[in-house]
């Protein structure tokens, strides 16, 4: 993500705040890091501070009229994104599961590998999740839950199995 501000009014800027947030929707913001910063293109050396999801640049001078600063930013995870990938294919499944949308864990497995290309070694996203187990997916679903917590809250669903010591394997048989 870049940031980019442009003095156009003239006015005596030595000071500029940029809000780290990556969507202005999201209740809190991603850890986002800064990459570089740039003054009329060129990497400039300057004093940066972040505080409460606010990076403020003291440039040490004053920005001239037209002159342009910009922020590169970057999102900082904990989670590779290939894992969070299949975070979030598992965390809808059980979705559609708890809804009632889908009756069982080999249905979405099934549906996956002969419809989307899942890979069939590897058993469909809701196997892959007893292969993972629901104790480790609800921690990781609850670190990724910050980036979007629509598509990565842990469904209610991950608690239960944990307190049954249940598997998505054993919703199949019933």
């Amino acid at each position: 993500q870049i940031v980019t501000y442009t003095n156009v009014t003239g006015e005596t800027i030595t000071t500029l705040p940029f809000r780290l947030y990556a969507n202005s929707l999201t209740a809190t913001p991603p850890p986002m890091v800064i990459d570089s910063v740039k003054v009329n293109g060129k990497v400039a050396a300057v004093e940066l501070s972040v505080d409460n999801s606010v990076a403020t640049v003291d440039l040490g001078r004053q920005l001239a009229p037209g002159e342009t600063i910009e922020l590169q930013m970057a999102f900082t995870l904990a989670l590779p994104v290939e894992r969070l990938l299949v975070l979030a294919v598992i965390n809808c499944g059980a979705r559609l599961l708890e809804s009632g949308t889908c009756l069982r864990p080999s249905d979405l497995d099934l549906a996956m590998v002969l419809g989307a290309g899942w890979p069939n070694w590897r058993g469909g996203p809701m196997a892959e999740a007893d292969a993972i187990g629901p104790l480790v997916l609800r921690h990781e679903l609850r670190e990724a839950a910050d980036l979007d917590p629509d598509l990565w809250s842990p469904e209610p669903m991950f608690d239960e199995l944990i307190r049954r010591g249940w598997r998505f394997e054993d919703l199949n048989t019933g």
